[in-house]
């Protein structure tokens, strides 16, 4: 159960499908971009875990329909959140990350269907995007990555996080 060890190419930053307990519901899941900022350009003594920015790229369910919902926040914020719980890596953003950072929050948000299906979810949502990803920009997403192994993936990462093992933005941050 031990996951595969994780190579961050240099100038990139991983891109994760993150999932969150809903209390009896199925998990929401969101994709999350971990922005490295390199050491050279923090004014400040600096870890890891302090310079990295998290972009999430979600939708919310309102009352009636479906809402495009981006944050950016501090590694701290987000490893704290008492519902995430785990993920599982989908690819690597080349950099500049800001443009693609950019250029991912303008355009991702056009996946959001009009019309929802009565079982339209989040989780469509992001594997509509993946989808949409693999068409746009092919070498954002490892190959391999398809429905099954996400599901697969997150299941042994709940599994994992359940266990107080590492889960996979802490395997990612210890390798900085």
């Amino acid at each position: 159960m031990d996951p595969a060890p994780v190579i961050i190419p240099p100038d990139a930053s991983p891109f994760l499908l993150v999932q969150y307990d809903t209390e009896g519901q199925p998990e929401h899941w969101a994709l999350a971009l971990l922005e490295l900022i390199p050491p050279s350009l923090s004014v400040i003594p600096s870890t890891p875990f302090t310079r990295t920015i998290v972009h999430i790229y979600q939708v919310r369910k309102l009352s009636d329909t479906f809402a495009f919902d981006y944050q950016n926040i501090p590694y701290i914020e987000f490893a704290r959140d008492p519902a995430l719980r785990g993920g599982c890596l989908i690819g690597f953003v080349p950099a500049p990350a800001y443009s693609n950072i950019t250029w991912l929050k303008n355009n991702i948000r056009h996946c959001v269907p009009v019309q929802e299906k009565s079982d339209w979810n989040d989780q469509h949502w992001v594997l509509d995007c993946i989808q949409w990803l693999k068409d746009e920009k092919p070498k954002w997403i490892e190959i391999g990555v398809t429905e099954e192994t996400i599901r697969e993936e997150l299941a042994m990462e709940l599994q994992r996080w359940e266990d107080v093992v590492d889960v996979v933005y802490e395997r990612l941050m210890f390798l900085q």
